[in-house]
């Protein structure tokens, strides 16, 4: 819902004229909502300050056709004030490096990489079937809103404690955590600059 890119170009076009040419020529899947000019230096990663994802479920015993692209189906049930108790340690700046997927790799492909970040809000929403996790930080390791994701649905089926997934994050990395949940319920909304 909010992706943000940024480019150079030597068109002529309007940022009205470039979304209208961009959107008569991009596959169904794909819409430019706005275009705009930006100072010389912007950069949609670098400058964001803030990034809000987004995980959805559909938590019933029966999946559900509708949303199968957009919502991981989990059927078990789950605590939903265990999972938010859990999702509350996550506030605040932490060592994320235990829901880092791809850690070293990450770690050697620059030379200012670090796996703290500072999360400002974190929980989940909904009622069953249709539940959300939102969660809004200045920056995000590769699947690490996945790995919290997995880690809580272990909270909220009881097979970790809100208490063991906070010793999972004060970890520092010595412990990872090994359940990343699909793809296809994350999406990034908003980005703020």
């Amino acid at each position: 819902m909010g992706q943000v890119v940024s480019f150079k170009t030597e068109s002529r076009l309007s940022p009205l004229e470039l979304r209208r040419a961009l959107n008569a020529n991009l596959p169904a899947d794909l819409v430019v909502k706005e275009a705009e000019d930006v100072p010389e230096g912007f950069h949609a990663r670098r400058s964001a300050k803030r990034r809000h994802y987004r995980y959805s479920l559909w938590n019933a015993e029966v999946p559900s056709v509708w949303v199968r692209r957009y919502r991981y189906h989990v059927m078990e049930r789950l605590d939903v004030d265990a999972m938010n108790q859990a999702a509350g340690f996550l506030i605040g700046t932490h060592d994320f490096a235990c829901f880092a997927w791809g850690l070293a790799q990450y770690l050697a492909s620059g030379t200012r990489r670090t796996t703290v970040r500072t999360l400002f809000e974190a929980g989940w929403s909904g009622v069953a079937p249709m539940m959300d996790f939102d969660v809004v930080g200045t920056a995000f390791l590769p699947h690490m809103v996945r790995n919290m994701v997995g880690a809580m649905l272990r909270v909220g089926t009881k097979k970790l404690t809100p208490d063991g997934f906070r010793e999972l994050l004060e970890s520092g990395g010595t412990r990872l955590s090994t359940w990343t949940v699909p793809a296809h319920g994350l999406m990034l909304v908003a980005v703020e600059y």
